[in-house]
């Protein structure tokens, strides 16, 4: 009697309210690569919870921003509701995939009986709303009603999933902490990135100039006050230039930091760009910024501007936190350079140090690329979440966990 492929046997639902867009790079080529799986082909139910790109900022007066909460409320409403009818009376699966933003979904399971829900409901969870919106960046007081509602809602979604996707070990630890739940109803899987976009590049460097590139949406963890206090350490030094790129929350301590006088070595662009524009300014860079922030969020994530840099191949320059320090360790040759976190004179140093030393560079890169092909790879994604999450043994009940 021939074996049959697992995979082959039982059958595989990707569900959601995700937005397959490049603006979610990870949901986007995960899916494409189940999708290229012929074994697999998978069922799809997707309601995108966004009709657009949610990163694309537009200027809107009070009624449009009324508007928008409107429609993105009862948006909402109606993805969640009818995902959750179109399974439960059509769409019977073994195993069920939840793309980001699963928090809903797994809600509306979690008052299914258990029969009637997924044997396995596989659930990506690689931002927490509890800890963005109250820990991290401090929106809702954690001891009102709404904060109290968000932790009991978190928790019961991931209590109903049998694995809940996350990106770091530290992530891993850090929720089941939070949440109170089993460390083993997480699992580690690295983020799906756009390598047809952001590709190996060769990297020369000069012993002329510096470019130093920084990608973000200025979200605390990023400390962009850090990358402001260093441009005006390193103003004067004309052969160092910046190239800023992003806005968001902490845009205007940024600019209050760079006042009325803003270096003559900076450049800070301010309107959206899409993901080839961020890949040709990675490319031009010799040295490429990651976060800097002392928060404890910070010490817990690599953020995809880190993969994209790593996959086009260019030098990095981080933050020293719990997830670089565990990522150097097993590393032959170091993948990326570091500084004390909050730090702006470290930094500046750093910089100036691999400014005036390209041959560091060349070797920072290198290592970066490698390191990415070795452990981050999409291949690498793909392999991990369908032989060891995906198809991981038999099919389970949640009540099984």
């Amino acid at each position: 009697m021939i074996a049959q492929d697992p995979a082959t046997t039982r059958r595989l639902t990707v569900l959601g309210v995700h937005l397959y867009s490049a603006a979610y790079p990870n949901t986007k080529f995960v899916i494409d690569h189940l999708r290229e799986d012929e074994d697999l082909r998978p069922t799809e139910i997707n309601y995108p919870l966004f009709h657009e790109n949610p990163f694309a900022r537009r200027k809107l007066g009070v009624a449009g921003k009324l508007g928008k909460v409107f429609s993105t409320f009862t948006r909402a409403i109606y993805s969640h509701v009818a995902i959750f009818l179109r399974y439960w009376l059509h769409a019977k699966a073994d195993i069920a995939y939840v793309p980001y933003p699963a928090i809903g979904i797994l809600v509306l399971f979690s008052f299914l009986p258990q029969r009637w829900r997924p044997g396995r409901l596989i659930a990506d969870a690689f931002i927490s709303i509890y800890d963005t919106a109250v820990i991290d960046r401090g929106l809702i007081a954690s001891d009102t009603l709404m904060a109290r509602t968000l932790l009991a809602a978190e928790r019961r979604a991931y209590r109903a999933a049998t694995r809940v996707i996350v990106d770091t070990d530290e992530n891993r630890a850090y929720y089941a902490q939070l949440f109170g739940l089993p460390v083993d109803k997480f699992a580690v899987v690295p983020l799906a990135t756009d390598e047809n976009v952001f590709r190996s590049s060769p990297y020369t460097g000069s012993a002329n100039t510096c470019h130093v590139v920084f990608v973000g949406t200025f979200v605390p963890l990023q400390g962009t006050d850090v990358i402001a206090r260093t441009i005006t350490i390193l103003r004067d030094r004309e052969d160092i230039h910046f190239t800023i790129i992003g806005t968001g929350q902490t845009a205007e301590s940024f600019a209050a930091i760079i006042g009325d006088d803003p270096p003559a070595n900076l450049t800070w662009i301010q309107d959206w760009q899409d993901s080839m524009a961020v890949a040709r300014h990675i490319e031009s860079a010799d040295i490429c910024l990651g976060i800097f922030s002392p928060s404890p969020k910070a010490q817990r994530v690599w953020p995809y501007k880190n993969y994209a840099y790593m996959t086009i191949g260019r030098p990095i320059v981080t933050a020293d936190t719990m997830c670089a320090r565990r990522m150097l360790e097993p590393a032959a040759n170091a993948p990326f350079a570091t500084v004390r976190p909050g730090d702006p004179q470290a930094l500046a140093e750093k910089l100036m140090q691999l400014a005036d030393d390209p041959s560091d560079r060349i070797r920072l890169a290198r290592n970066a690329r490698c390191y990415y092909d070795e452990q981050l790879a999409n291949k690498v994604v793909i392999s991990i979440l369908k032989n060891k999450i995906l198809f991981a043994g038999g099919p389970q009940r949640t009540s099984d966990l």
